[in-house]
């Protein structure tokens, strides 16, 4: 498959692939032995209602007091959600949230969306780092969104994962996939859309397939109707031509190689065929994985199709996003069903990571924007609100024990913190998400790498996987 051919069906189906506009150092290292995905729920979640659980307050009766926030000027009464913490949804120090009547009428719903939490924290509960009291410093989307994933909040800085494919594969011929999300890539390497699973696995591998409009015939691309003008070796030809001509019109002779090595990567046919099959083999019956039929399957597909990629060698970082978290109104009724259906795909992703046995190579990180203010408005919503969480994921294999890092009041505002045991102190630090960033880079490897010393975080040091 020549590049010109890949990225039209590409550009043609919904996926995409962007060249970078510069191309800075970047080390030559082989393959990292960790692959990334970061999950990105966009909008602003919030955490109260997930991994850093507030009840409303009770009397000596067990009594709520003076029933749920109705207004922002009841912020002091204590009451942030409509369901009291429950002490048994713990694992080591991580607890999350009950679910609430209010999250849905009906109760089979509720007790899905209970199944997914449960199931969740108590599956991964013991590889899993919740970083709570994370001060994201705005409630700006754009800001918060950028904060959150470079550990920056002025413009310019690429996103972890852009900036983990940078470092340890850019050679990749998809080697950082996003699906939304912050996926700012500095220039540093291409950014590829894929998540379109139907393409992937019958298009992609093969140039020359087509479906008629009722999907019941197969084709030749670059033929007539009576398949007498075969053009694919004349546009092959052309191809070649055109790459020529525009590395040689590149002055610099190291920018004229890797522009070279990029196209030539790229169109690898045969690892982008091996991506396809690897699709159709977990598809078969031999794949366990669990998914609720009817519920969001574009984070399905996302996570699969991350999944393959990794194992297929086409790619070693990848960003899965899914909207909808901004709940200004109705929260209960949104906001908990959104939050199982993604740690149903997060558990996905995992069991096909298992499939291809690199679960024991894979590092998630799920987040969100900024959280969501501690009392419901008057359209029982929650507004926007700069405290936040990360959970944080550790390869198949690494123990945690269920750590938690950071700490928020009743309240949910963010406490200073001691550096190196995360727990509250006064003399502490303000935990960001650049000190967040700045671990991730140091547990991904990639902080010695010349692109990520192009993008200095200059924070304090924070012991978040010791």
């Amino acid at each position: 498959m020549n590049r010109r051919n890949f990225l039209k069906i590409m550009a043609a189906t919904g996926m995409s692939t962007t060249l970078p506009l510069s191309i800075k150092q970047a080390n030559a290292a082989g393959l990292s032995d960790k692959f990334l995905v970061v999950v990105n729920m966009g909008g602003g979640w919030d955490p109260t209602s997930l991994c850093d659980p507030k009840g409303y307050k009770t009397d000596a009766n067990g009594k709520m007091v003076d029933g749920v926030y109705i207004n922002k000027s009841e912020t002091n009464m204590g009451n942030i959600n409509r369901v009291l913490v429950d002490p048994d949804k713990r694992f080591g120090d991580i607890q999350w949230s009950a679910i609430p009547e209010t999250a849905d009428d009906n109760a089979d719903t509720r007790a899905l969306i209970e199944k997914q939490y449960d199931d969740f924290f108590n599956t991964y509960g013991d590889r899993m780092i919740t970083v709570n009291g994370i001060n994201t410093q705005t409630n700006s989307h754009s800001i918060g969104n950028r904060h959150v994933w470079s550990g920056k909040k002025d413009p310019g800085f690429p996103g972890i994962a852009a900036l983990h494919a940078a470092a340890v594969a850019p050679q990749m011929p998809m080697s950082f996939i996003t699906n939304g999300g912050y996926d700012y890539t500095a220039g540093l390497v291409a950014k590829s859309r894929a998540n379109d699973v139907d393409y992937i696995t019958k298009e992609l591998p093969d140039v020359n397939y087509y479906k008629t409009s009722n999907n019941a015939d197969r084709g030749i691309f670059y033929k007539d109707d009576n398949g007498m003008a075969n053009e694919h070796g004349d546009i092959q030809a052309a191809v070649a031509r055109r790459q020529s001509r525009q590395a040689s019109n590149i002055s610099n002779q190291g920018f004229r190689g890797q522009l070279s090595q990029l196209f030539n990567v790229q169109g690898n046919d045969a690892a982008l065929k091996e991506f396809g099959n690897n699709l159709t083999a977990i598809d078969s019956g031999d794949f366990n994985g669990e998914w609720n039929a009817g519920r969001n399957s574009g984070l399905k597909n996302q996570a699969k199709i991350a999944a393959a990629a990794f194992a297929s060698g086409v790619a070693v970082s990848a960003n899965i996003s899914m909207g909808g978290y901004d709940t200004h109104g109705d929260h209960d009724q949104s906001h908990y069903r959104k939050m199982g259906d993604a740690l149903e795909a997060v558990h996905y992703l995992n069991e096909a990571l298992a499939f291809y046995g690199i679960a024991d190579k894979a590092v998630i990180m799920i987040a969100s924007d900024f959280g969501r203010t501690p009392w419901f408005n008057k359209k029982s919503g929650k507004d926007h609100w700069s405290t936040t969480s990360n959970l944080i994921i550790t390869p198949e294999g690494q123990q945690t024990g269920g750590k938690v890092f950071g700490k928020t009041n009743e309240l949910f505002s963010a406490q200073k913190i001691n550096a190196s045991t995360g727990q509250a102190d006064e003399s502490g630090i303000e935990l960001t998400p650049a000190h967040v960033n700045k671990a991730m880079r140091k547990y991904l490897g990639i902080e010695g790498f010349a692109v990520a010393g192009g993008f200095e975080i200059a924070v304090e040091d924070i012991n978040l996987f010791g």
